[in-house]
């Protein structure tokens, strides 16, 4: 309906700054979720809304694949690894699960646009990766879910410093990643400004609390997510499905294992990563650490959701996975 409400609005000529049908009347600009800023908003003037609806939903596998495939090349991987993790990520229980949304999905998967950004820079030293970089911070901001929107920014910047403390120690560079980074921040100031003057408006900027933490009995879903059931048959029986989704497929989880065998800075820091959203997202002391910070929007929301950098990085992990385990097995060196 916010949607409906955006394109209508716009359509009659008018900037859709205001909700007129909830309540008295409601911010919808700075309702986050409604994307007034999105570009796929473009699409319903081109198209009927059903639609533009529809082809914008089903983009965000298709975009997250093709994202995750140009960046798992750029840090050398095979075509056919780059293959499956590009589908491991597209396809992972976290975008799959919120994709009818049309919001969370395409709030991350930018993430391996702005990380082939900031390797591309690094190779070529050209502005226009730089530029893209930029490009991509806006992008996810404007797609509809603050929450998952600041996973993905800070991903990125613990990436740019991974790089410069562990892949390559050039202050220079660093400096300059950063700044793209914070020029994005700036482009995504139309939609952050008036959203968190509505946020600290609202009576949940007050509401510090842990929800949605993922049980550590959840864990067989990794492997199997329909374990305890699934919403759409009707027979899921314990958990939150869409919240707690953190499959990629089993393939790609086994080939993620596998890379640990090797030792490498990228598999160092995607296992890393895994390891600590694992311990974000499940039932450990770190979220009643995040409570007490009072961290607005992370200190309000849904715990479990970090899982979905949890999924980027397994998925990562796979295509490396796949990479060694091919080696292995030219070199006939392979022990089962």
């Amino acid at each position: 309906p916010w949607k409906k409400l955006v394109i209508d609005t716009f359509k009659s000529g008018a900037f859709p700054l205001w909700n007129n049908y909830s309540f008295s009347g409601t911010p919808l600009l700075a309702n986050y979720q409604s994307a007034v800023l999105s570009p796929l908003n473009l699409l319903y003037f081109i198209l009927p809304f059903n639609d533009a609806w529809s082809i914008s939903i089903l983009l965000q596998p298709l975009l997250a694949s093709i994202f995750m495939f140009i960046f798992l090349r750029s840090i050398n991987r095979s075509d056919f690894a780059s293959i499956i993790g590009a589908l491991a990520f597209g396809f992972c229980g976290f975008i799959t699960s919120w994709m009818m949304y049309g919001t969370l999905g395409f709030a991350i998967l930018f993430l391996p646009l702005a990380l082939f950004s900031i390797e591309k820079f690094y190779q070529t030293k050209k502005w226009q990766y730089l530029s893209l970089l930029s490009g991509s911070i806006p992008l996810s901001f404007f797609s509809g879910h603050v929450q998952t929107s600041l996973y993905f920014f800070l991903f990125v910047c613990i990436y740019i410093l991974f790089k410069f403390t562990i892949a390559k120690k050039d202050l220079k560079l660093f400096l300059l990643n950063i700044s793209a980074v914070l020029f994005g921040l700036m482009l995504s100031a139309p939609q952050l400004l008036p959203s968190i003057e509505f946020y600290l408006n609202s009576p949940r900027s007050n509401i510090f609390l842990i929800s949605e933490i993922i049980p550590w009995k959840y864990i067989p879903t990794l492997l199997a997510p329909d374990f305890f059931g699934n919403p759409v048959t009707r027979n899921d029986w314990f958990g939150h499905y869409a919240e707690w989704n953190a499959y990629i497929g089993l393939l790609p989880i086994m080939l993620a294992v596998y890379s640990l065998k090797k030792k490498n800075v990228y598999t160092f820091f995607f296992a890393l990563v895994s390891f600590a959203t694992l311990l974000l997202a499940f039932q450990t002391p770190f979220q009643e650490a995040i409570r007490i910070l009072h961290i607005p929007v992370l200190s309000t929301s849904a715990a479990g959701r970090i899982i979905v950098l949890t999924s980027f990085s397994l998925a990562a992990l796979s295509a490396f996975g796949f990479d060694f385990f091919r080696r292995d097995l030219d070199k006939k060196n392979f022990k089962f």
